[in-house]
């Protein structure tokens, strides 16, 4: 499996956390990862990331976005859309492990992998309801597996919603493919 690290130049620090912690539950060997980096994030940060992430991973390569793309939510949406093109070229269905989402036993990623395998899943994580009658009922997370040929179902859902976070966007598309699982658990605070 493709494990996709995406980052913005504030996220470096949770990455690097993250990174570090997933060292720490043993890594994932078996596996590869794309760190996917908005473009105006450092070099210098972007090689510590490396650094630290192939303590973990197999193979760890880079990708940037065109251009730096600011505020919400069209920073986490060309992230998003840059992530599944990469992983189109590596014809491999992918976990995108945004930088706040947390890893909780070693082997996690295997784990993963497995279950999405044995289930064969299309789409793979938390499917989680909503209750604001403005948005879908429903709507696949973020943090989930992706098939390697997600980047042709998401892209114009995406790009057509430039206002709407990607998750939302791409729920009434993603939602009837995937396969909740329990091994994603989904905390959405609000203030």
């Amino acid at each position: 499996m493709l494990c996709v690290l995406p980052v913005y130049t504030k996220d470096v620090p949770r990455l690097l956390n993250l990174l570090k912690w997933i060292h720490q539950l043993g890594g994932c060997k078996d596996h590869s990862a794309i760190i996917v980096a908005d473009a105006a994030t450092s070099a210098p940060s972007i090689f510590d990331l490396q650094q630290e992430a192939q303590k973990s991973f197999h193979c760890v390569e880079v990708a940037t976005t065109i251009k730096s793309v600011n505020g919400w939510p069209q920073g986490p949406n060309e992230l998003f859309l840059r992530a599944a093109e990469v992983a189109r070229s590596h014809h491999m269905h992918w976990l995108f492990l945004e930088p706040d989402a947390v890893p909780l036993c070693p082997g996690w990623l295997d784990k993963i992998d497995i279950h999405y395998r044995a289930k064969g899943a299309i789409y793979f994580g938390q499917v989680v309801p909503c209750n604001k009658p403005d948005l879908p009922p429903n709507h696949f997370t973020g943090v989930g597996v992706y098939p390697a040929n997600a980047f042709d179902e998401v892209e114009a859902l995406v790009r057509n919603r430039p206002d709407m976070a990607f998750d939302i966007s791409t729920a009434r598309a993603l939602v009837p493919k995937a396969t909740h699982s329990n091994l994603f658990q989904h905390l959405c605070l609000h203030t």
